[in-house]
């Protein structure tokens, strides 16, 4: 919803500490080094690289680490998508990526429509429930800046610019 522009940075961007509030739960930053489970009469114990942590009940919650599926060319031309800056910096370089292409048709009406195409696609590697969200939402986005960059183009009947793809 960040990248479609529909909700602000300041809405979504809630520090865990706050949310915490510091009552029955802390918030612990740490690389995990091993897991001791426990049992009916002995705590469970974690070695984190902070220090050790005895347990009774254990909540893993994951981070997250942007990942390439081992497709080459992915890692060197990806772009981070785990924080509200990363949403914002996509929906920038989109809108710009879309108004340089038409500016580019402008200026140079012979320009190849597939290099043109090439400058207004968007891979998404991963289809988890982030990659399916971020597709629509980028449809929309693309969709609309798509539609609004023929005044950069110039006349709407000569305007060559292929449609953005996902």
């Amino acid at each position: 919803r960040l990248v479609s522009n529909e909700v602000a940075d300041d809405d979504l961007d809630i520090p865990l500490d706050q949310l915490l509030d510091g009552q029955r739960t802390r918030l612990l930053q740490a690389e995990i080094q091993s897991i001791r489970v426990g049992t009916d009469s002995q705590p469970g114990v974690i070695e984190t690289s902070v220090g050790t942590i005895v347990y009774s009940q254990l909540v893993i919650a994951l981070g997250s680490i942007s990942n390439d599926f081992g497709i080459p060319g992915v890692r060197s031309s990806m772009r981070p998508f785990l924080t509200t800056e990363d949403a914002r910096d996509m929906r920038i370089a989109v809108i710009r990526a879309i108004e340089e292409a038409a500016r580019s048709e402008r200026e140079q009406p012979a320009m190849d429509l597939e290099e043109l195409r090439q400058r207004v696609s968007v891979l998404i590697a991963g289809a988890g429930a982030t990659g399916v969200e971020l597709a629509g939402a980028l449809a929309e986005l693309m969709a609309e800046e798509w539609e609004s960059a023929w005044r950069i183009a110039g006349k709407l009947e000569h305007y060559r610019l292929p449609k953005p793809q996902i």
